[in-house]
């Protein structure tokens, strides 16, 4: 998974974050790399409902092998 930024969803940076190794480099925007046990569709969003607490507002999708599900909150920033 890589990292973006956007003002308008139309224009976007890539900013060089050095987080993960890939093809022997760190000059990149890897921001999750095959990282157990999030493997596959990793999805991150921001849930936007005004009822919503600050600390649960982003909120990702994930496939990994196994039954049930895997949840998981995180503050901005954090």
């Amino acid at each position: 998974m890589h990292y973006a930024i956007s003002q308008d969803g139309h224009e976007w940076e890539f900013p060089k974050l050095g987080l993960h190794e890939v093809a022997g480099t760190r000059d990149n925007n890897v921001i999750l790399a095959k990282q157990p046990p999030f493997l596959t569709n990793f999805t991150p969003f921001l849930d936007t409902r005004a009822d919503v607490k600050p600390a649960e507002r982003y909120k990702a999708l994930a496939g990994y092998p196994g039954p049930g599900d895997k949840r998981g909150l995180k503050e901005q920033g954090r």
